[in-house]
């Protein structure tokens, strides 16, 4: 379960806000939801990768090569281009096969190659914040912020907390 959560946790990280609150009030009430009288959302600002990007991605970050995106469910092609931004949706089945993909790459990663620290020599939460910072950069293109990187580590905390209280699993 520790390999699947340190090989997830960056493809999911953008997912944990770290429980945001509205500042107004002191933290205290989530964000209130928008009506059904808010204006239509825009456009989606994240652009779903093609199956061969998403297979180049998992070689580039974890240092295996993938074929897993090859059977994914079959992008739709306009005008003879499979990576039209707009027809790039995630359907339920696609994105039940990209979590299960997503489970097996984490199931057979190599940690000693990913996981720069020993977490025995300088502690959980220290090795936590070695790798992040290396696999974040390399995920993103770009050094994280600190407000990303704890963030991240809450997210991390959350699940060792948990996973501690849950039989059967552990961190």
């Amino acid at each position: 379960m520790r390999r699947l959560l340190l090989i997830t946790l960056p493809f999911g990280l953008w997912a944990c806000d770290g429980g945001r609150r509205d500042k107004d009030d002191g933290g205290d009430s989530a964000v209130a939801d928008e009506t059904c009288e808010s204006p239509a959302p825009g456009p989606r600002l994240l652009r779903r990768l093609t199956h061969d990007e998403y297979d180049r991605s998992v070689t580039d970050l974890l240092g295996q090569a993938s074929s897993r995106g090859q059977g994914f469910a079959a992008d739709d092609v306009i005008g003879g281009l499979m990576n039209n931004a707009g027809a790039l949706d995630v359907s339920s089945l696609l994105a039940d096969q990209v979590r299960a993909a997503a489970e097996a790459a984490a199931g057979e990663a190599d940690l000693t190659l990913l996981v720069p620290c020993d977490p025995a020599e300088i502690g959980n939460t220290a090795c936590a914040t070695v790798f992040i910072e290396d696999f974040g950069l390399r995920a993103f293109r770009r050094p994280l912020t600190q407000d990303d990187l704890d963030r991240y580590l809450a997210c991390g905390s959350l699940w060792r907390v948990r996973t501690a209280s849950t039989p059967g699993r552990g961190g």
